[in-house]
């Protein structure tokens, strides 16, 4: 790899995945709050049609790949890798753990029904009213 590094940019390629890389690295974000609001676009696109279940299953295993890759060249975790090659490793596992979130709320029939219910409700009502 040139320049030292040690990882391919893959991830971070993708604006969805590099603006929350970006945001959690400055500090703007978590890791858990960039995967549940990249993982709900996911299941958006799914619902209307966007991107199928198939390829969502696709995408999920190759990114859990390449989040694994990255954690095998770092020896066990991706703090030990540097600047540009943590911006990719964290990207890798935003997209595994969104895609993997997002499978999990649409992959079956009965679960996107659900899914579109919550979201019709949220956008109507708000936040608030899903916590009771």
């Amino acid at each position: 790899m040139e320049n030292g590094r040690k990882l391919e940019d893959l991830m971070i390629l993708n604006d969805r995945f590099n603006l929350a890389t970006q945001a959690i690295i400055s500090d703007e974000s978590e890791l858990s709050v960039e995967v549940e609001q990249i993982a709900q676009t996911i299941a958006d696109e799914v619902v209307v049609g966007e991107l199928a279940i198939k390829a969502l299953r696709q995408q999920v295993a190759q990114a859990n790949n390449f989040d694994r890759e990255a954690v095998e060249i770092a020896n066990g975790s991706i703090n030990n890798l540097s600047n540009e090659d943590f911006s990719e490793a964290l990207a890798r596992r935003i997209a595994h753990h969104s895609g993997r979130q997002a499978l999990y709320m649409v992959k079956t029939q009965k679960r996107r029904q659900a899914y579109l219910i919550r979201s019709h409700h949220k956008k109507r009502f708000g936040d608030y009213a899903s916590n009771g």
